[in-house]
């Protein structure tokens, strides 16, 4: 922290830390759940020296009331709604920068951050909001942060929640590092939650009725501070929906609970835990869904500590081919018996002789696989401690599609390379990469 100055308090002087860079995972806030009424949204915003802007898209052209939480009320110019991209790319409609508590008496000092902090009320919209979110205060090409560390959001006529902390991947950055906590009391009507909170590091609870995945959540945790997770009901419409990069690059996740009956209308999860380096347990949706997913690359990749995975036998589609590529790269640590029982294009493993996966079989109980994909089409090289009778029986499932003619089973690595019975895929006509 940089850039000490006081503010006067009753008879005392305390210091202001401004440009703060302090790591505020672990402590408490103000607490301002349940006090948003219906039409508003409440945030806690910590006064760290900078301008802070917001933007609002509402049913149609109108305007709004911002209370900045030290004395400052005025109002903001919302634009109509119209689609997703016209939204993230919103410039602040108003912003503020805090004057060390002018005197006002309005904020709360905070002695273990050594900063204040404000209750900032956005109220009065003209029309339904729509859209709401953190928005960049100039359209310089420099990297903004936003001072909102917890918001409650209570506004059922929302639409779209996508970026709405972090410009994402945007040529003019713009993140919410301070961002702990958000509640949205109704997400029935949210379609896109795409980079949702992208890259806020701190961020670490949420409570939604149920996240929104609708037909658009690409990265909306991806790089988020949220250690055990619970994921409720997805999307289920006549649209697929991508949930690629949905969780990853989360250090600090050790399980994801999917309580959902099923995947609902999930189309990829490729990606989707990549880089979780923490992440020990995996809890999968209970059910095929609408039996969407066709992408499955490098879901688990990177996942070094994950040791347990719930449910696996529902996830891909049981009628389209399905392309499972690098699945548990450098998974060291699962040791678990899998079954999969989608129907497959290709699927590898990701063992390596670098890394070796401590997977002790695989069963594929899709007898309508067309194995589609390139070569090697079954591919468990490095699975170590694959034996024999782990590689028949694997063997016996491939052959058992009556499609693996020309087709290549790898076992470089395995225990069993050398023993198992090799004549169930040569007598098919297909071919062992030993």
């Amino acid at each position: 922290m940089s850039g000490i100055l006081k503010a006067k308090v009753g008879n005392e002087l305390i210091p202001i830390y401004r440009n703060v860079t302090v790591n505020y995972q672990g402590n408490s806030f103000p607490n301002i759940s349940g006090k948003a009424q219906s039409g508003e949204i409440l945030m806690i915003c910590i006064d760290d020296g900078g301008a802070n802007g917001f933007a609002v898209q509402t049913t149609s052209n109108g305007t709004y009331s911002i209370d900045w939480g030290d004395g400052t009320i005025e109002s903001g110019t919302s634009t109509a709604f119209t689609t997703q991209t016209a939204a993230n790319n919103l410039t602040a409609q108003v912003s503020h920068t805090y004057v060390e508590n002018n005197g006002s008496g309005l904020g709360v000092w905070i002695p273990e951050w050594k900063v204040w902090v404000y209750t900032v009320r956005i109220y009065n919209a003209s029309s339904d909001i729509k859209y709401f979110k953190v928005a960049k205060t100039s359209a310089q090409y420099t990297q903004q942060n936003s001072c909102v560390a917890w918001a409650e959001i209570n506004v059922p006529s929302l639409v779209n929640i996508s970026q709405m902390w972090s410009n994402g991947v945007a040529i003019s950055p713009l993140r919410s590092p301070f961002l702990k906590k958000v509640n949205i009391y109704d997400a029935s009507n949210v379609t896109s939650s795409d980079y949702f909170a992208y890259n806020c590091g701190g961020f670490e609870d949420f409570n939604f009725p149920a996240m929104p995945l609708a037909t658009s959540r690409t990265y909306a945790l991806h790089g988020t501070g949220l250690i055990n997770p619970t994921i409720g009901t997805f999307y289920a419409g006549g649209a697929s929906c991508s949930m690629t990069y949905f969780m990853a690059n989360m250090l600090r996740q050790r399980t994801c609970t999917f309580t959902a009956s099923d995947w609902g209308s999930v189309s990829s999860t490729a990606y989707m835990f990549d880089g979780d380096s923490a992440l020990d347990e995996v809890h999968l949706p209970a059910g095929i869904g609408n039996d969407k997913i066709i992408d499955g690359t490098n879901t688990f990749n990177n996942c070094n500590n994950l040791t347990h995975l719930t449910n696996l036998e529902f996830w891909g589609s049981r009628t389209s081919n399905c392309n499972f590529t690098n699945i548990f790269g450098r998974c060291e640590k699962l040791a678990q018996s899998l079954t999969i029982g989608a129907k497959l294009s290709k699927i590898s493993l990701g063992g390596s002789s670098t890394v070796p996966l401590p997977i002790p079989s695989l069963r594929l109980t899709n007898t309508t696989s067309i194995w589609g994909g390139s070569a090697p089409h079954c591919d468990v090289s490095y699975c170590t401690p694959m034996d024999a009778t782990a590689l028949n029986n694997l063997a016996n499932d491939l052959v058992a599609t009556g499609n693996f003619a020309g087709k290549t089973y790898k076992v470089t690595g395995c225990t069993g390379a050398n023993t198992f019975d090799q004549t169930i895929i040569t007598n098919v006509g297909g071919i062992v990469q030993n």
